[in-house]
């Protein structure tokens, strides 16, 4: 009887131990399926909605997480820390609307399509500026004139329209970028993500602020210089040091007098500009890379409306001053280093009478460098008008300023020698004389080895 109660009492304790091992078992199944079903939910579309959503809340420190970076506002929207600018900035995004509409996943990098919808703040300012342009002028005539009263105005009808439902809306397709990350999903954000969200609200605030302010001189910008941390002490002592003499050479050739260029701190640059107040007119000049490259042309849309595919790995897309796309070989057929000098001409021919463009002269080796790039494309034949010659795309950072067509009388002439073509090669393209100048003067001067961004701007110092 006691050896039965003792075999009862085990049995009774192993069914237990079975039945806790079972139940355990479920639950880190359940707890397994739960991450995996955690893991599945955070795709790159799943991942993208989470992003654009915390902006359009101004959930910041969320966006920031799911971005990699410490702090979204500062690193890429650029919000200043006031808090006029930070509200602003909150009200634009307030508006956003999205849809994503397709995803492709290559490994660890994927591409989302969105369809964005933000307020155009660009017609929104151009509005408020022309509401408001007499009641300004009347307010800085009064004795009581004062820039905080006018801005303050402006503002707060440039809000105003912003808050209004029936302010004016801009749609954007653009392509979000992401990367897996020790298994999540980081949202890449680049230039078109940004200006897709914000609608250029940057732009438009800095428009705004000078188109109201009252005439002051004095403009002072600090640069930050692109992509030198990895380098070394000296390469990066070497690059700052010629992207000041680069930009001297801008000033002075533009007649900016009393400038001051000087390095500051590891990697920037200080730029006191005295003797003017046209704050778009200095960032143009200082901001712009000036890369000057020529790309045979593949395919040349018709209009903004074309829609082309490059058809491999070695062709992109680019766009003229109009919108109109164009395939090229990514390759470029020679550089502005190619260039000896760059001079403003006005057209004297019956069609372009009056217009202004750019005459390129090419040092010897880039002229050479020119004569082998012809031998590469077609001219046309005169015999056979559908047998057009190739078009070789004039890029100046990233923009095709023009697209001539390679006729067989260059080609003969290049064939006589470097000589015949070392002055042979213009821009053109609707220039304005302040323009055309400004670009002239870039080219001249050279490209600037890295990229440089303003990180701090002040007028009337």
């Amino acid at each position: 009887m006691n050896i039965r109660n003792e075999y009862s009492v085990r049995c009774c304790h192993m069914k237990k131990t079975w039945f806790t091992l079972a139940v355990s078992s479920f639950l880190i199944l359940a707890v397994l399926l739960s991450i995996s079903g955690c893991s599945s939910k955070a795709s790159p579309d799943k991942v993208t909605k989470d992003f654009l959503d915390a902006m359009i809340k101004g959930e910041f420190e969320t966006a920031s997480k799911l971005a990699g970076r410490a702090n979204i506002e500062k690193e890429i929207l650029g919000i200043a820390e006031d808090e006029q600018h930070e509200h602003f900035f909150q009200l634009a995004l307030s508006r956003v609307t999205y849809k994503v509409d397709s995803k492709k996943v290559e490994g660890d990098n994927a591409e989302v399509n969105v369809k964005v919808t933000a307020l155009d703040v660009l017609r929104i300012a151009i509005r408020t500026i022309n509401e408001l342009s007499t009641i300004g002028f009347v307010m800085a005539l009064s004795e009581e004139q004062s820039q905080e009263n006018i801005s303050a105005l402006f503002q707060q009808y440039f809000e105003n329209a912003m808050s209004d439902p029936s302010a004016p809306m801009v749609v954007s397709d653009i392509q979000i970028k992401l990367e897996k990350k020790e298994g999540s999903w980081t949202v890449l954000p680049d230039d078109a993500l940004v200006n897709a969200i914000t609608s250029n609200l940057p732009e438009a605030f800095a428009w705004l602020e000078e188109s109201t302010s009252l005439p002051k001189r004095g403009i002072r910008l600090v640069l930050e210089a692109q992509g030198v941390e990895e380098m070394t002490v000296k390469q990066r002592d070497d690059t700052l040091n010629l992207v000041v003499a680069i930009l001297r050479n801008r000033v002075d050739q533009y007649g900016l007098t009393n400038t001051e260029i000087k390095r500051i701190e590891t990697d920037r640059i200080l730029v006191n500009c005295p003797e003017t107040k046209n704050l778009t007119e200095v960032r143009a000049l200082i901001g712009q890379t000036a890369m000057l490259q020529f790309h045979k042309v593949v395919e040349a849309g018709t209009s903004p409306n074309s829609d082309l595919v490059p058809s491999s790995s070695a062709q992109e897309v680019l766009y003229n001053r109009d919108g109109i796309p164009y395939i090229i070989e990514t390759e470029p057929l020679l550089t502005g280093a190619a260039l000896s000098d760059a001079l403003v001409r006005t057209s004297q021919s019956m069609q372009n009478a009056g217009s202004l463009y750019i005459a390129m002269t090419f040092n010897q080796e880039g002229a050479q460098q020119f004569v082998e790039a012809l031998r590469k494309l077609k001219g046309d034949n005169p015999d056979t008008p559908q047998n057009e010659g190739d078009l070789l795309a004039i890029v100046l950072d990233n923009v095709i300023y023009s697209a001539p067509r390679i006729t067989q009388s260059i080609k003969d002439a290049a064939a006589k020698g470097w000589r015949n073509v070392q002055s042979t090669t213009t821009i053109s393209g609707k220039f304005t004389k302040e323009e055309a100048t400004r670009i002239a003067i870039e080219l001249r001067t050279g490209a600037l080895p890295v990229a440089i961004k303003v990180v701090e701007e002040k007028r009337g110092w």
